[in-house]
């Protein structure tokens, strides 16, 4: 008789930790804590630059980050009617009429937010009630303006509805305005005493 063949036993799978580490994983982990360490860097920089701000400036230093804001916005309009009067795209005529238009309102919203950072910095038992408010305030401007760049958009097309959809969004800021609030005051609650809802 023939002999019976022998069963193999299946091989046991080989463990992750038995793999040897090679050159390219240890690359990649070096890639990603320099990439932690680099932003760890920046986050400090920044905190560092927004206590020398407030420090030097006081309670005057919300009205000069808003000045400095407005001339920002009023250096983009300038260099987009350049750039219309290079190219010809009258979209960009209208953004640029609307950003030079709307500068009073600019001023008002870097006055708004700055103050607010400068409030619940300055005062740490109010981080949580005023914090929430700034970013449901930034959110609802810039829907403001996505708003106002769907008219524009809808105009320059002739399309009613880009048009359409620019004025409901508009009708819509503060119900955004409020949702937001309400979310961020969720958030700042259940984040309360953690790091992840930490100052910035």
């Amino acid at each position: 008789m023939a002999r019976a063949k022998k069963k193999r036993r299946p091989k046991a799978p080989v463990s992750r930790r038995s793999v040897a580490r090679t050159g390219l994983d240890e690359n990649f982990e070096n890639f990603i804590q320099e990439i932690g360490e680099h932003g760890r860097r920046a986050r400090e920089r920044k905190r560092e630059a927004r206590d020398w701000w407030y420090g030097t400036f006081g309670i005057v230093g919300p009205l000069l980050g808003a000045a400095i804001g407005m001339i920002a916005v009023a250096i983009i309009a300038w260099l987009m009617s350049i750039v219309y009067v290079i190219v010809g795209a009258p979209l960009l005529s209208m953004m640029s009429t609307f950003l030079f238009t709307n500068l009073p309102i600019f001023l008002l919203v870097f006055l708004v937010t700055n103050y607010l950072k400068h409030i619940y910095l300055s005062h740490d038992s109010l981080y949580y009630i005023v914090k929430p408010v700034k970013v449901a305030f930034e959110v609802m401007v810039a829907f403001w303006l996505f708003a106002w760049v769907l008219q524009l958009a809808g105009m320059q097309a002739g399309s009613i509805q880009l048009m359409a959809a620019g004025v409901s969004l508009m009708g819509s800021l503060a119900g955004i305005f409020l949702v937001f609030l309400v979310v961020g005051y969720i958030f700042a609650m259940a984040k309360r005493g953690s790091e992840i809802y930490g100052k910035k």
